[in-house]
């Protein structure tokens, strides 16, 4: 038979269950918004749209000669090979060209240099001109001097440490404008360097354009103007998406939104259910802990040989439960008593409250209720799954009917 006591108690274990799936619930969806909104945070609302460039610069030199020499003409000209002993200084030229569909506001420094390389990875640098030099806009044209002189001292540091014969070795010679570059090009920032080296190779104090080795007597096809391409990120007018096409300022939003609804409703649940946890009533404390392992029971049928085992803790009946893998069930007229059933054994648990002397008063006719015992209606179908759960309650009963 019910008593008020254990009318208070069905109800919270019943509240206590449903506020903890919603404790988990809110806590999963806290932590998908959370990485959710993470993702959405990290990534513009506007889709990006590359806006291309183009850099271009091109090298020339040239130089005073006599009509009766080589060359045959009264001057040097780009493309010609440049022979130590009639030209002591070249006049180098360079022309850079910035190209793009979008306005550009660009400034930026500039400075051309001849580089000297051994092959075994020592390399000498020649400045053609002494310094970087400022510009602005997105055209310039520079030139400097390169003194042959220069290179011929540099090559006969490597012959000696080769071990060849002065002006004999060939070495490899780049003429490299070098520009740095940075403003703006349309809305976006911009900041990008260009270096397109022009080769040529030196040998017996001669400088050859296009690599050509003067000891096999072939030529690559020089070239005088190189260029690169590049590109900055501009918004567009179309919103970006993330997975499944949803919008990035949509899943901020509702990312937010996810999460403060998460979070109220973890407060409004979470905090009975941890009041209750850490409460000093006992029942209160298993009923917030365990919802999902307690079956609730409404009253006791004595029957004769069931053996009990009294338990000293809800913990130890709680292994028990686990290793038979079954449902605790629980009852209380005076306090609280929990319950396994295991093939005609009882383990329990009671409370203080239960094992105190008003048990032994327990009201007449409730010691032994004949017939089938009656449940309630959350535990009616665990019940029927465990018959001994009858022959259990008819055993308390008379345990009590035998104190009194």
């Amino acid at each position: 038979m019910p008593t008020d006591h254990h009318d208070d108690h069905r109800p919270s274990g019943a509240r206590g269950g449903g506020r903890l799936e919603a404790v988990i619930v809110c806590a999963v969806l806290a932590i998908c918004s959370v990485i959710v909104a993470g993702v959405a945070w990290t990534h513009p609302t506007r889709a990006a749209a590359p806006l291309a460039y183009t850099q271009a610069g091109r090298v020339s030199y040239s130089a005073p000669t006599s009509p009766a020499s080589v060359y045959g003409a009264a001057r040097l000209t780009t493309g010609q090979p440049i022979y130590g002993s009639v030209v002591s200084a070249v006049t180098v030229s360079y022309a850079y060209r910035f190209q793009a569909a979008a306005p550009a506001f660009l400034s930026g420094t500039e400075q051309l240099v001849a580089r000297i390389s051994n092959g075994q990875g020592i390399t000498r640098t020649i400045p053609i001109q002494s310094a970087a030099t400022p510009f602005t806009g997105e055209r310039f044209t520079v030139s400097g001097t390169l003194d042959m002189a220069a290179l011929k001292s540099v090559a006969g540091v490597f012959d000696q440490v080769a071990g060849t014969q002065s002006n004999f070795g060939t070495y490899a010679v780049t003429i490299s404008p070098l520009v740095s570059v940075y403003g703006r090009l349309g809305p976006a920032p911009l900041n990008a360097a260009f270096n397109s080296p022009v080769s040529f190779s030196y040998s017996s104090g001669n400088l050859i354009p296009g690599g050509r080795s003067s000891a096999a007597g072939t030529q690559g096809t020089p070239v005088f103007t190189v260029s690169s391409a590049g590109s900055v990120s501009l918004p567009s007018g179309k919103p970006a998406t993330l997975l499944l096409g949803i919008p990035v300022s949509g899943a901020r939003v509702g990312s937010l939104a996810v999460l403060l609804a998460s979070l109220l409703v973890l407060g409004f649940a979470g905090w009975p259910l941890l009041r209750e946890a850490t409460s000093s009533d006992e029942h209160a404390r298993i009923a917030a802990r365990y919802p999902s392992s307690i079956v609730e029971a409404d009253a006791v049928a004595a029957h004769p040989g069931v053996v009990v085992v009294e338990l000293g803790s809800f913990e130890g009946l709680l292994q028990v439960a686990r290793r038979l893998e079954c449902q605790i069930l629980h009852w209380g007229d005076a306090g609280d008593v929990y319950a396994v059933v295991d093939s005609g054994t009882l383990y329990r648990y009671r409370t203080a409250l239960v094992r105190g002397p008003e048990l032994a008063r327990r009201p007449e006719g409730n010691s032994a209720l004949p017939g089938r015992p009656r449940l309630t209606q959350t535990a009616e179908r665990p019940a029927t799954a465990h018959p001994e759960a009858a022959e259990i309650r008819g055993r308390e009963g008379s345990d009590h009917a035998e104190r009194v």
